[in-house]
């Protein structure tokens, strides 16, 4: 069996992908286009559950480079914290468009249609995105809060809000959270 690893920008049926292909030159034809298909498919439609949690792995890179300072108990740098916030409202809301289906109009739906949304789904959900949203989105996001404590309770909102949404998703299993992740 030889397989060659082929990086390239490839075009099948629509689908626009860059990536690494491998090809197998005993198959036919059809078959190496189905299995193309098959990659691309598998790298524009990852778990969403997996997804989210990879946003909360990269806010933890960001924020370390906040320079935690352990006499004051706060990062130094606001601006490593205001993204960290950001990517993990972020990473929420990709577990929660999984989950809730909101009908989107012009632009992004609002926070109201979300909270709706899973008031009807799940009062604990809606009870994660009620503090989570305050908390990332407008504390560490807007504000950028650098207090270590307050970042720490971001951080666990969001794997809070990730975690329901693993539970509600039907087909995926709820694989361990990265609650230990922490600022």
């Amino acid at each position: 069996m030889t397989y060659w690893g082929l990086k390239t920008k490839i075009k099948i049926k629509g689908i626009d992908s860059y990536g690494e292909v491998s090809f197998h030159f005993n198959m036919g034809v059809d078959e190496n286009v189905q299995n193309i298909k098959e990659t691309i498919m598998e790298e524009k439609n990852p778990n969403p559950i997996n997804e989210a949690r990879r946003y909360v792995a990269n806010a933890k890179e960001n924020i370390e480079k906040a320079n935690y300072d352990p006499e004051l108990g706060s990062y130094v740098d606001c601006k490593y914290v205001k993204t960290a916030g950001n990517i993990l409202w972020s990473g929420c809301l990709v577990a929660l468009d999984a989950v809730l289906h909101v009908q989107k109009g012009k632009g992004r739906p609002s926070i109201e249609k979300y909270k709706k949304a899973a008031g009807q789904r799940d009062g604990k959900l809606l009870h994660f995105i009620n503090l989570g949203y305050d908390m990332m989105h407008l504390v560490m996001g807007y504000d950028g809060n650098t207090d270590k404590k307050v970042c720490d309770i971001g951080f666990d909102y969001a794997n809070s809000i990730i975690d329901r949404c693993a539970i509600l998703l039907p087909g995926t299993v709820s694989a361990p959270s990265l609650a230990a992740v922490s600022c």
